[in-house]
């Protein structure tokens, strides 16, 4: 089953937080894409494949999961 961290933006507090999607939520994700706003005005702003970084690689999965976040950081960072 796959499973991922959709990391959210929340402009009006200027903060961050995560979801695991999974399950029967999966067939909802077909719309969440990097851009996406939902009825909250949240925004995804980073979507980390879990199966995929879990499966490949010799690091552990928490470090994936920080090397992911830690990129986009430096990528949004860059932008700005």
């Amino acid at each position: 089953m796959k499973r991922y961290i959709v990391i959210w933006f929340v402009p009006k507090k200027n903060q961050y937080y995560y979801k695991n999607v999974h399950g029967f939520y999966q067939g909802y994700f077909n719309d969440y894409k990097v851009g996406f706003i939902n009825q909250y005005n949240h925004k995804i702003v980073l979507i980390i494949d879990t199966y995929k970084d879990k499966k490949i690689g010799l690091k552990s999965f928490k470090t994936k999961i920080i090397d992911n976040i830690i990129s986009w950081l430096e990528r949004k960072k860059k932008v700005e």
